[in-house]
């Protein structure tokens, strides 16, 4: 729902409407986004940019928080494809938007982890503890975004691994404590 909002905010901007016949720019309607990011659209879906990789010749999403180096055109940006939607090229889960690139342990309790775990993408149930918590390994990305769903279940949730994701919920624990 976070990716289509902002996916379907862009598509009204960029498109003629009944309410208004000059659609806007890419840079202004990209301009309208990162103006109301954390007021209307979410910080960790905003700065994806989904578009044709041309070194591997496959539609890709890119976090843009990770580009490093010198950007550089490579030509002219055309129009989408007719019938070309970016959100179904963006994969998300609670590690957020992008590809992730790690795993991380998690044990539910038994009253949410049937629930947790269903629609998350790559989630693996490991293993059922005697205590009937359920241990899961769950795709990984750099940022807050697991911690926080993570901290969502508040005592049902333990995060196992990795020692940086622990760390980063022990700390955002103590700060609110304070």
């Amino acid at each position: 729902a976070r990716i289509l909002t902002v996916a379907d905010a862009y598509e009204a901007m960029t498109s003629s409407r009944p309410y208004r016949l000059t659609p806007l720019t890419h840079e202004q309607a990209v301009g309208e986004l990162e103006k109301f990011t954390g007021i209307q659209f979410d910080p960790e879906i905003v700065p994806v940019l989904v578009g044709l990789d041309r070194e591997r010749d496959e539609i890709r999403a890119f976090r843009l928080s990770r580009a490093g180096g010198e950007l550089r055109l490579d030509g002219e940006a055309g129009p989408p494809p007719e019938g070309f939607r970016a959100v179904e090229h963006v994969v998300v889960g609670p590690f957020g938007p992008g590809e992730p690139e790690e795993r991380a342990t998690v044990a539910f309790s038994p009253d949410v982890a049937w629930w947790a775990t269903r629609g998350v993408l790559g989630a693996l149930i490991q293993d059922t503890r005697s205590d009937g918590w359920v241990q899961v390994s769950l795709p990984a990305a750099p940022g807050d975004a697991l911690a926080s769903w993570i901290l969502s279940f508040g005592p049902d949730a333990v995060a196992v691994a990795p020692e940086s994701l622990r760390a980063e919920i022990v700390h955002r624990l103590e700060a609110a404590r304070r």
